[in-house]
């Protein structure tokens, strides 16, 4: 754990994107039969034991991620960040934790100084996305948000001074780029 956080360290100071390009994959342009069948095969007699006994424990899991979620939503009522919220008479699962911010590259800079995991993710617009392209018409306002949204490192094991102290790593960090910027344009 600690020789990770120091190797990253150390590649983000020489190179800040060599981090997330190393991490984020790249898109899938096509997949040929065999690839597909594989994804089509069952799962064994132990993969199903395991999934099925995690089913067990997932109301408790959840009721654990929801009130983490609900911890975050109070305590990021800073100015500049922005934070998903629920329809109402619906329900999210928070697959992840999503903010959106402005000057995200910067954010995710500081917030790694710290010791903070953020990501800024995989999902893409699919408008973004090179299968897409004959399919799909400019979405200015997805891609947009898809340059703003950061991932936050949350989940049902997450304490509450963990959330607390995140929360005020990104409150900080927010509100240190909106100093910057600010200065920046007078």
């Amino acid at each position: 754990q600690y020789l990770t956080y120091q190797l990253l360290s150390l590649i983000n100071k020489y190179d800040e994107g060599l981090k997330f390009r190393l991490f984020q994959g790249s898109e899938i342009v096509s997949m040929s039969v065999s690839q597909i069948d594989l994804l089509k095969r069952k799962f064994s007699n132990l993969q199903s034991l395991i999934g099925l006994e995690n089913l067990k424990a997932f109301p408790v899991n959840q009721a654990r991620y929801l009130h983490r979620v609900h911890l975050l939503d109070e305590a990021l009522h800073s100015e500049g960040i922005e934070f998903q919220r629920c329809p109402a008479n619906s329900k999210s699962s928070y697959f992840k934790y999503v903010v959106r911010v402005k000057g995200r590259k910067e954010i995710l800079r500081r917030l790694f100084c710290c010791g903070v995991d953020a990501t800024y993710g995989y999902i893409k617009a699919c408008s973004s996305i090179s299968n897409f392209h004959k399919f799909s018409s400019r979405c200015p306002e997805s891609l947009r948000l898809m340059g703003e949204n950061i991932y936050l490192p949350i989940h049902s094991l997450t304490c509450d001074s963990q959330v607390y102290h995140l929360a005020n790593l990104l409150s900080v960090a927010v509100k240190n780029q909106n100093k910057e910027t600010d200065n920046h344009y007078k």
